[in-house]
């Protein structure tokens, strides 16, 4: 497989879980918009089609994807395809004052 390059990156399709069991599922569409569900966790069953993000590529091999959802929950994922790695922050609000 080639994950080399952001070329090799657009169009790929991952499954993967967070140590804490939640289950996560992504397609990059192209280099601003991508599609995703959630399979586990507090959230499981949201379905998320043509998200705008911020993608670029950090170095050979590892790509940054970043969004703000609607809620304000902001959101930066790290994929390390040739390796099979994800690392993942979700950043939530802060409610009330």
């Amino acid at each position: 497989m080639d994950c080399k390059t952001l070329e090799d990156f657009l169009g790929m399709h991952f499954i993967y879980t967070y140590d804490n069991g939640w289950e996560y599922e992504l397609y990059v569409k192209n280099s601003h918009t991508i599609d995703y569900r959630i399979h586990g966790g507090m959230v499981a069953g949201r379905w998320v089609k043509n998200q705008e993000v911020d993608l670029v590529q950090l170095i050979e091999g590892v790509f940054k994807i970043t969004w703000t959802e609607p809620t304000g929950t902001d959101v930066a994922l790290d994929f390390m395809p040739c390796e099979k790695r994800v690392h993942g922050m979700i950043f939530f609000p802060k409610l009330g004052t």
